[in-house]
C-alpha cells in the first residue's frame, strides 16, 4: 500500500493510488503541493500528528472528499490546501495549527461547519469565499485581524461571534448575508458605519456584548436596543449590568419609542415602568392620532399605578413647588 505514496525526506510528493480512505503514513511531515490535487475519488482523509505542514493546493480540486482529520501537531495550512473541495461538510483545525493562509477553502461550496482552534492571529483573504452553504463558524480566542472577503458569498451565514482579541477588521470582511454578531469584548462604537464598512452595507440587526464594559455598551444606543429587545424575547440570560443600561436608555428616550417599538416591546416597557411618568401626558398625545388606541387605553391606567408621592413630585417640578 505504501507504494502509493511518493515520499521523500519526509516529503509526500504525489499519491498514486485509488482509495476512497487514505490514512498519510507517519512517516510524512510534509503533504507536497498538489500532492492530491484533483483526485476525484478521495472521501476521506486523516492527516497524522507527524505532519507538520500541508502544502499549496494539497487538496485542492477534490471533489468528492467529505471527511478530513487534521490532527493536533499540525502546524501550517499553506495556500488553497482544500480549496474546490466540494462535498467537504466541516473542518476542525487543531490548536497546534498556527498559520492558515489565503483561500484555503474557497469553493467549498458544500462546507456547513468551521470550528477553528488553532494559534492564529489573521483569517487570510478571501479564506471561506463562495462557501455558500457555511452556517456556522467558531473563531478561536487570540485571533486578532479579520482580512478582507474572507467570507465573500457566504450567503447562508447569519451569525458570528467575534473574540475580544479581535482589533481589525478590513473592508467587506463578512457578506451582506451576516445580520447577527456576538461581540465578546469591546462592540464598534457606531453599528451603522461597521455594517457599511465590513458587511458591504448591510445593518446588523442584533448585537450583544456580554463582557462589554458599561461605557462600552452605552455607546450602542440604539443599534444594541433592537438586540436587547430580541434577546428578551428569545428568553438569553442578560446580565444586569445590560438590563440596567438598557432600561436607562428606554426612559431617556421613552416618547419616541412609545411609538416606534413592537407592541411586546411597549408592554415591556410599562410592565417595567420605563416610561417616566413626567412623560405620560405628550406620550398619550403622541399617540392619540387613532392608530393607537390600545396604546392610549394603557397609558391611561399606567399611569393610575403612579403613587399619589409621585404625582406631587411631577406637580412640584412642573410649579417648582417644595
Amino acid at each position: 500500500m505504501n507504494s502509493e505514496f511518493i515520499i521523500v525526506d519526509g516529503r509526500l510528493v504525489t499519491y498514486m493510488g485509488n482509495d476512497e480512505e487514505v490514512i498519510i503514513p507517519t512517516t510524512v511531515n510534509i503533504v507536497g503541493a498538489s500532492s492530491f490535487w484533483g483526485n476525484k475519488k478521495l472521501k476521506k482523509v486523516v492527516v497524522p500528528s507527524t505532519v507538520k505542514e500541508i502544502g499549496v493546493c494539497a487538496f485542492s480540486e477534490c471533489s468528492s472528499l467529505r471527511d478530513v482529520t487534521l490532527s493536533d501537531g499540525l502546524e501550517k495550512i499553506r495556500l488553497s490546501a482544500f480549496s474546490g473541495c466540494k462535498s467537504l461538510e466541516k473542518i476542525v483545525i487543531p490548536y497546534s495549527v498556527r498559520q492558515i493562509e489565503r483561500e484555503n477553502f474557497q469553493y467549498c461550496t458544500s462546507l456547513k461547519t468551521v470550528i477553528i482552534l488553532a494559534q492564529i492571529k489573521t483569517l487570510e483573504h478571501n479564506m471561506f469565499e463562495n462557501c455558500y452553504s457555511l452556517e456556522t463558524v467558531v473563531l478561536p480566542d487570540g485571533l486578532e485581524s479579520i482580512s478582507h472577503d474572507v467570507f465573500l458569498n457566504c450567503h447562508r451565514l447569519k451569525s458570528l461571534t467575534l473574540p475580544d482579541s479581535v482589533t481589525k477588521m478590513s473592508l467587506y470582511a463578512f457578506d451582506l448575508s451576516l445580520t447577527t454578531v456576538t461581540f465578546k469584548g469591546a462592540p464598534p462604537k457606531n453599528m451603522q458605519a461597521f455594517g457599511k464598512s465590513y458587511c458591504g452595507g448591510s445593518r446588523i440587526k442584533v448585537v450583544y456584548a456580554p463582557n462589554a464594559s458599561v461605557t462600552q455598551f452605552s455607546l450602542l444606543k440604539e443599534e444594541y436596543l433592537t438586540g436587547f429587545f430580541q434577546l428578551l424575547e428569545q428568553g438569553e440570560a442578560i446580565s444586569e449590568t445590560i438590563i440596567q443600561k438598557n432600561h436607562e436608555y428606554i426612559k431617556r428616550n421613552a416618547l419616541k419609542l412609545c411609538k416606534t417599538e413592537n407592541d411586546w416591546q411597549f408592554a415591556y416597557m410599562l410592565k417595567h415602568k420605563l416610561i417616566p411618568f413626567a412623560d405620560v401626558d405628550e406620550a398619550i398625545f403622541v399617540l392619540n392620532d387613532g392608530r393607537h388606541p390600545e396604546r392610549v387605553a394603557a397609558l391611561v391606567e399606567y399611569a393610575q399605578q403612579f403613587t399619589e408621592k409621585e404625582h406631587e413630585r411631577l406637580l412640584s417640578k412642573k410649579f417648582g413647588l417644595r
